[in-house]
């Protein structure tokens, strides 16, 4: 009786699990905070300012930073994977950069632009299936505005 309890029980919450996590055709979009980027230039370290909310670049010349972007193997159903970037300009400022797919060996497998001269800015970007291997990895190598008169804010992975 006890082991019929045991293997009841054991089904019921192997079942809840698959009930809650979905199936492999839903994707979670994961967000990432511009505070996970760090000076692309080593020599930039401390014109590169962080705040609870992003990162920004307070020298009086554009600065760069790079982003890792974490991510799931895409659903099977799904023939692209997009990324939108956010953050804020100021001044007539243009925050601009490019999103870069690699796979498991570090090879290249392909990029897309964004730039925004906007206040407030949503820029989404698309990779084909292709170019978002299970092993692979994906960054952003963001360019900063001058004078801290652009924070960028982070990324959405939307698969």
């Amino acid at each position: 009786m006890r082991l019929s309890v045991l293997k009841l029980t054991l089904a019921m919450t192997l079942g809840a699990i698959l009930l809650i996590s979905g199936s492999r055709s839903n994707a979670t979009p994961l967000s990432v905070s511009g505070t996970i980027c760090t000076n692309f230039n080593a020599g930039d370290v401390l014109d590169i300012d962080y705040f609870t909310h992003g990162v920004r670049n307070l020298n009086v010349n554009t600065r760069a930073v790079i982003c890792a972007l974490p991510r799931q193997p895409l659903p099977g159903n799904f023939n692209t994977g997009a990324f939108t970037v956010s953050g804020s300009n100021s001044n007539g400022s243009t925050t601009s950069g490019i999103v870069s797919s690699f796979n498991q060996s570090g090879a290249f497998l392909g990029s897309a632009n964004f730039s925004s001269a906007n206040a407030s800015y949503l820029v989404t970007v698309s990779f084909p299936v292709a170019q978002l291997p299970t092993l692979g990895f994906m960054s952003t190598f963001v360019t900063l505005p001058a004078s801290g008169a652009g924070v960028f804010r982070g990324v959405t992975i939307n698969q």
